[in-house]
């Protein structure tokens, strides 16, 4: 009966388009994270030095969360990006998280870079137009950077799952 239970409890997290939980045999074990939440209210997106990065910030004080997207080597087409685990140094659609962070947005607590989900950007173009989509199920764990923007993840530490954050501004 328990494995009726289990098997019950997993299928409709998997319809719900939730994570399972590492070692309830929902097939590909996932992270075994903590649901979270965004809220923007300041957004802001353009291109810098050859990527083009997405922005937002939970506020205008101090201290503050970011959520960042980043595309190595421009703008991104419409459509959908499947978010695999990768290093912040390799990937080149990279979404993290920086907690913590002074009004200058940097001197971060913590970061929390991206190790799965799904980014579907819905408009997109150049400056003046609309960058816009959702980030779905995407799976966070703590990692630090170092100098030369390699990513290692901390032993304990923080595993986050935001499980849907939609943005749209206006491309800088």
């Amino acid at each position: 009966m328990r494995n009726v239970i289990i098997l019950l409890v997993v299928s409709v997290l998997v319809l719900a388009g939730c994570p399972v939980p590492a070692g309830t045999g929902g097939g590909n074990d996932s992270v075994d994270c903590t649901e979270t939440s965004f809220a923007a209210i300041a957004e802001d997106a353009g291109e810098i030095l050859g990527s083009f990065i997405y922005l937002a910030q939970s506020s205008l004080g101090d201290p503050v969360d970011t959520l960042k997207i980043e595309f190595a080597g421009g703008a991104p087409s419409s459509g959908s990006i499947e978010i695999e685990e990768a290093n912040y140094s390799t990937c080149t659609t990279c979404v993290r998280i920086d907690l913590g962070c002074d009004g200058s947005l940097s001197n971060c607590t913590k970061t929390l870079l991206a190790q799965g989900g799904t980014l579907v950007v819905t408009s997109t173009g150049a400056a003046g137009d609309t960058f816009s989509g959702e980030l779905q199920n995407v799976q966070f764990v703590e990692v630090t950077i170092d100098g030369t923007n390699v990513s290692t993840a901390v032993p304990g530490g923080d595993e986050v799952c935001l499980p849907s954050f939609a943005f749209s501004t206006t491309i800088q």
